[in-house]
Order: structure tokens, then C-alpha cells, then sequence
């Protein structure tokens, strides 16, 4: 049967204590933000005055019917799905079928599909140096 410690001799806390400085780090500076941010959200604020006046969801109403930020929301959208989730998409398909193994053409469709990052290094490389002695 396995025991709850790590290694051997020692206590399952400690590995906590480990992780607690970058989960404090991460509360205090997203957690809280994202907080505070939705519970403004429910009031009428210009950002610099000190008055707030409660509205309740009235920002999400009037949000929701502006063409303005709708259209804006349509943009991101298109870009979302034409710049992350159709990349995706073909990325893990070519890996599906230049992983599989019997295929004609195989390691030309791998090295095509790797040229381009081994290219941006080699250029990198090239031109690195050469920036160094125009000093």
C-alpha cells in the first residue's frame, strides 16, 4: 500500500509550503484584481471621482444592446477562431498523420512541416552575431 508522504521521512505539508509563496503571489495579484473588478462592475463609476452609485446589472444591460461593443465582440470572435482554433486544428491533424508512421513521403512532409522554426534560428544565428561588432 502507498503512504501519503512523498519520500520517505517526510511530511506531505512540506511540498505546500513550497507552493504557498507563488499562490500568494498569484491571489494578490490576479485573484483580488478579478475581484474587485466584477464588484465594480455593479456600479456607475467614471474612475476618478469618489462617488459610486449602485446599478445592479444596468452595465450588463446596456453592454449587451450596444452595437458598438457587439460588433467589436463579433471582431475578437473571428479572430479567435481563424488565428487559435483553426491553427490548432491543422497543427494536431499534420501531427496525427506524420505521427502515424507508414505514409509515402514521410520525412519530406516532416521536414516542410519543420523548416520553418529550424529557418528562424538560422537566421537568427546568421544575423546575431553580425549585430554585435557594429558597435
Amino acid at each position: 500500500m502507498r503512504s501519503n508522504r512523498a519520500y520517505p521521512g517526510e511530511k506531505k505539508w512540506k511540498g505546500w509550503l513550497y507552493v504557498l509563496p507563488g499562490l500568494l503571489v498569484y491571489f494578490v495579484f490576479t485573484f483580488i484584481p478579478i475581484l474587485e473588478t466584477v464588484r465594480t462592475s455593479f456600479y456607475r463609476w467614471d474612475g476618478f471621482s469618489s462617488q459610486k452609485f449602485f446599478v445592479g446589472l444596468e452595465n450588463y444591460a446596456r453592454l449587451l444592446t450596444d452595437n458598438i461593443f457587439l460588433g467589436a465582440f463579433t471582431h475578437n470572435l473571428v479572430f479567435i477562431i481563424f488565428y487559435c482554433i483553426i491553427p490548432i486544428i491543422i497543427g494536431l491533424a499534420l501531427a496525427s498523420l506524420l505521427g502515424r508512421g507508414k505514409l509515402a513521403g514521410l520525412n519530406f512532409f516532416r521536414t516542410i512541416l519543420f523548416l520553418p522554426q529550424v529557418i528562424s534560428m538560422v537566421v537568427v544565428g546568421v544575423i546575431w552575431p553580425g549585430q554585435l561588432h557594429l558597435n
